[in-house]
């Protein structure tokens, strides 16, 4: 198997994090020789973690969607999915429900956005099974392709990557997220 995860790597080595504001976790890099910025946002409650969160950080996908301008350059990619599998189905398919309209509108005002859905990954195998188990993740998985399935938005199949590289933890190692970005590059910059 041929991996370009030394290329997605290398085009994010010269990214510079110029804020660390929640939790120590860096929420801007930017690439001024490239042109690029990556501006990572926490969604919104629930949060399923044994940090203290502030409730105040982190807006509802959706309510973020609405603020973006969009562009031709300019792309979002989306992960739900982990916080949220301890909760009912129902809950989860609402979010789901609100963040496509959100997607709809973004799109309708700026039809050259770039719109990925990141799918979960698998969890550790030791996690609280009631809760966490790989059927919840497995169901909202399925509930992401039935909603954003019609809509042009790319998907990001971090899942099947993560059975392929027969782990289990709810972070992956960089090796395994240097594939995801690559899917995601290679729908962006097809040509290169």
């Amino acid at each position: 198997m041929h991996s370009n995860a030394a290329f997605s790597l290398g085009v994010f080595s010269d990214m510079k994090y110029t804020d660390k504001a929640v939790n120590n976790a860096p929420m801007l890099a930017v690439d001024s020789q490239r042109n690029i910025s990556v501006d990572w946002k926490k969604h919104a409650q629930p949060w399923i973690t044994y940090m203290t969160q502030n409730l105040s950080h982190g807006p509802y996908i959706s309510h973020e969607l609405d603020r973006i301008g969009g562009g031709q350059n300019v792309a979002v990619v989306i992960g739900i999915g982990q916080h949220l599998r301890a909760f009912p189905l129902e809950l989860f398919i609402n979010r789901l429900l609100s963040i496509r309209r959100a997607i709809q509108r973004l799109v309708a005002r700026s039809p050259q956005t770039t719109v990925f859905i990141k799918l979960e990954n698998t969890r550790e195998l030791t996690s609280v099974m009631v809760c966490f188990s790989d059927w919840h993740g497995h169901l909202q998985n399925l509930a992401q392709r039935e909603v954003f399935g019609d809509l042009r938005v790319g998907i990001v199949d971090a899942w099947d990557m993560a059975v392929a590289a027969n782990t289990f933890v709810i972070h992956p190692s960089s090796a395994i997220i240097a594939h995801q970005v690559d899917v995601l590059l290679s729908h962006l910059c097809p040509a290169q």
